[in-house]
């Protein structure tokens, strides 16, 4: 089991496909399909998986999206990690031509970098500087309108600092996420992590949907039972309350390239007109 989660169950991928009822959704957006990925740890590809850093960026290109957003975890320490593969990450957006929506996850910060405050700052506005360099648009708490092909329709796509609960950076902030947004907005909120979905998103949003990565679906499931599913009331998958849904990917990479009944994930994400 060790040597095959070592060995095989990281290279592994899986295209989830998931059709989601969203209220209020406008008749131009019916069918809009969202390629969702999280936890890129590039670094964790480097030299021996580089090829399958490769195959997954093909594959959001072949899957053909209207939107593609990223859940955060880009790096794993500091934005250094990542200027090898500016060329490959680009083609995300040039490929596709489409936009590429970004939030930053809790390595994005400079929690587990070492130098003085005004390094860590400085590591962070490069890693923000380089997201903009292959065309994603970083959402960081604030959002952006997606427009119909004729623009007379619009969807509100959010994206909030890493919400922080427990050990992790705490850069969240609702109020400013949402500012002009009005209450009959169709939002689609990006939150690195899923904690807070209960006890903050749904009360303090209107989000219809929140997509989501930073458990990697507990890298592990023996018999269906994931070490995250003890600790995160909602670590994997689609989750609804009361018509509002949160969908937590397992994501595509992770610190430490291990897995074992949990397959690293794309999904595409299709939104239906609830009737």
């Amino acid at each position: 089991m060790i040597i095959y989660g070592f060995t095989i169950g990281p290279r592994k991928l899986e295209v989830v496909n998931v059709d989601i009822p969203i209220k209020g959704l406008p008749q131009s957006f019916n069918g809009l399909r969202i390629v969702l990925f999280s936890d890129a740890h590039i670094n964790s590809f480097h030299n021996i998986m580089e090829d399958c850093l490769v195959r997954d960026i093909d594959t959001i290109s072949a899957l053909k999206p209207n939107i593609i957003c990223f859940a955060g975890d880009l790096q794993n320490i500091q934005p250094s990690e990542l200027y090898r593969y500016k060329n490959l990450l680009s083609r995300i957006a040039k490929n596709t031509n489409v936009p590429v929506y970004s939030v930053l996850g809790n390595h994005d910060y400079s929690m587990y970098q070492t130098g003085t405050p005004q390094e860590k700052a400085a590591n962070e506005r490069k890693l923000r500087e380089y997201e903009k360099s292959i065309g994603w648009q970083l959402l960081n708490n604030e959002h952006k309108a997606y427009y119909s092909a004729n623009h007379k329709d619009s969807i509100i796509i959010a994206g909030e600092g890493n919400c922080g609960t427990g050990r992790f950076p705490d850069r969240s902030d609702m109020k400013k996420t949402m500012r002009g947004v009005k209450k009959n907005d169709c939002v689609i909120l990006m939150q690195h992590d899923p904690m807070t979905w209960e006890s903050r998103i749904l009360p303090k949003s209107n989000a219809a949907l929140t997509l989501s990565g930073h458990t990697h679906g507990g890298q592990i499931s023996i018999f269906g039972l994931r070490p995250t599913a003890f600790v995160y009331p909602n670590d994997r998958g689609l989750y609804e309350k009361q018509g509002r849904y949160l969908y937590v990917t397992s994501g595509i990479g992770a610190l430490l390239p291990f897995r074992l009944g949990v397959t690293a994930e794309i999904t595409v994400i299709t939104l239906k007109i609830k009737k």
